[in-house]
């Protein structure tokens, strides 16, 4: 009887839902059932239930077997010591057995222990409401069941859970963790968007840098910005990997994550609940003071759509934060690095990053290494120039009037160092539109009469100036494999590039950087030091000691 009435309590344990209390109110009904037993035994007999055989010997403690003697039973009765079972032949003493098993649990404080240990499970499970199609439903990806052992099992902390819970608790996982893994590697995550790096590429370049060593002060995954027209911003087409080799950041930084853009974009479109965010400026201004910015909704939109922020699913609302930190060149910059990094710290997924600055925050040894399809279309082009002279002229920055008479001594100088050195070819890279009207720095507008004259006497000289249109480049970049991936849309955006300023200048960069011989223009034709001629010379200083057919590291004609 003492079984029927475990099995009730366990069918109505998992139909009702019942408390911690359940096994307090088990022994409760074992007790009332004293008074009742006649009623319960009839009960029994209507439904057609019998005893338990096997509970008494779950219940029974094995050191109450030697007080079973024939005192205790009588003749329809037995008990089998082996086994430690006490069964009848006879129904009608269903009543005997059930005063039996009561006096032997009420009697006796180990086999109460015992009880309040009783396992409640279900011996045949796959009988019971709560089979393994009824869990397939109820248990999510981290929870597995084991039929055989009747036990769920947490996966990732392998947590042990009783199936009678499950239907109680019915916990799922944040959808959100799962695609945070897919994209993060962990359920959270929390990124650095440098959505628009200033200047132009070869400081743009360094300034990129500077939001990386940010980025892992902040323990914060960076996006890889797009590329084109000589920037690093989110509008513009090209990947990341157009210009820059990926691979040497992730050398340079093996403790940061990079991730991008495009695959950012998608992060915030599969997520459910749109990632938070902030947005910072670094600015120049008093420094160590900062500021907290307020703009209206249209101003904020406007703001997002300029900056194509519009093209991800973040949340932007009020309570977006503006901030600007403020700082200014000193000789103490570890100070600056520091308040820059103590201010950037909050708990949102997504900081967004911008900046005024014109110098860099970190020392920077190196700069980014540009993309392997570029380095090798470049060596193409300098191994069918070989030997040659190489001339830079930024013009944006002469003396108008100067500029024909810069250039009538620039030929003569090219004439006398061919007759010295004996090398034919000659390459020139400048800002000047050399295609169309479209100048190849965004910054030189104002083009005058005395730039067109002092490009006339350029190409009406004998010496042939090749650049990089007369020598078809775009040849040399469909030769590398490589740029396939970027698909067909790549070949509409390519000619854009090819238009004004971008690709063609990390060509001049590395063309002039592997030439024999390197000139610049003197103090009044043009800007006599510059990070472009800097990026060159410190090139050139050790591509020299490898290499002895360079004949100099730069001269300025």
């Amino acid at each position: 009887m003492t079984k029927q009435l475990i099995n009730y309590g366990k069918y109505y344990k998992r139909r009702c839902k019942y408390s911690l209390n359940f096994k307090k109110i088990l022994i409760f009904i074992l007790l009332g059932y004293l008074i009742l037993k006649t009623y319960i035994g009839l009960l029994h007999y209507e439904n057609g239930l019998r005893p338990s055989k096997t509970r008494l010997k779950t219940v029974l403690n094995p050191n109450l077997i030697s007080e079973l003697n024939s005192d205790w039973l009588n003749e329809d009765l037995k008990f089998d010591l082996e086994k430690n079972d006490l069964e009848t032949d006879n129904f009608d003493n269903a009543d005997a057995m059930i005063n039996l098993e009561v006096d032997l649990i009420l009697n006796n404080s180990e086999t109460r222990n015992d009880l309040q240990k009783v396992d409640l499970q279900n011996d045949d499970l796959q009988n019971d409401d709560l089979q393994n199609d009824d869990l397939d439903d109820i248990l999510t990806d981290d929870l597995k069941y084991d039929l055989e052992n009747d036990i769920v099992t947490n996966i990732e902390n392998d947590l042990k859970v009783d199936p009678s819970e499950i239907k109680k608790t019915k916990t799922f996982e944040n959808p959100d963790h799962r695609i945070n893994r897919k994209y993060c590697g962990s359920n959270e995550c929390k990124f650095l968007f440098a959505y628009c790096v200033m200047e132009q590429e070869t400081r743009a370049n360094l300034h990129f840098l500077t939001f990386t060593q940010i980025a892992l002060k902040l323990n914060r995954i960076i996006v890889l910005t797009n590329v084109g027209d000589s920037r690093i911003r989110t509008c513009k087409p090209f990947s990341f990997d157009f210009y820059y080799n990926i691979e040497f950041l992730r050398k340079r930084f093996p403790n940061l994550k990079f991730i991008t853009q495009n695959d950012f974009r998608l992060w915030t479109k599969e997520r459910f609940q749109k990632p938070n965010t902030d947005h910072t400026l670094i600015s120049i201004g008093p420094p160590f003071t900062t500021e907290i910015l307020n703009f209206s909704s249209s101003y904020r939109k406007n703001y997002y759509k300029n900056y194509c922020l519009n093209k991800f699913d973040l949340n932007f609302d009020e309570k977006t934060i503006f901030k600007t930190i403020n700082v200014k060149k000193s000789v103490n910059m570890d100070d600056i690095r520091n308040f820059v990094i103590k201010n950037s710290q909050t708990d949102v997924e997504v900081l967004l990053y911008g900046h005024n600055l014109r110098f860099s925050l970190f020392d920077q040894s190196s700069k980014m290494e540009y993309a392997p399809h570029l380095l090798i279309a470049a060596k193409e082009v300098s191994k069918s120039l070989h030997p040659y002279i190489a001339i830079h002229w930024r013009m944006e920055t002469g003396n108008n009037e100067m500029m024909p008479g810069c250039a009538t001594k620039l030929v003569k100088r090219i004439k006398a160092l061919k007759y010295k050195y004996g090398i034919k070819n000659t390459y020139f890279a400048t800002d000047y539109p050399l295609l169309g009207e479209r100048s190849q720095s965004s910054t030189f507008r104002n083009i005058t009469a005395f730039h067109y004259k002092a490009m006339g006497i350029i190409k009406s000289s004998p010496i042939l100036f090749k650049n990089w249109t007369s020598i078809n480049i775009i040849k040399y970049l469909k030769n590398v494999n490589a740029l396939k991936k970027f698909g067909e849309k790549f070949e509409q955006e390519l000619g854009k590039e090819l238009t004004g300023p971008g690709i063609q200048g990390i060509f001049d960069k590395l063309i002039l950087l592997h030439s024999d011989y390197f000139i610049g223009g003197p103090a009044g034709c043009c800007r006599t030091t510059s990070s472009f001629t800097n990026y060159i010379t410190n090139g050139r200083k050790i591509l020299k000691e490898k290499n002895k057919k360079i004949k100099n590291i730069y001269t300025q004609w």
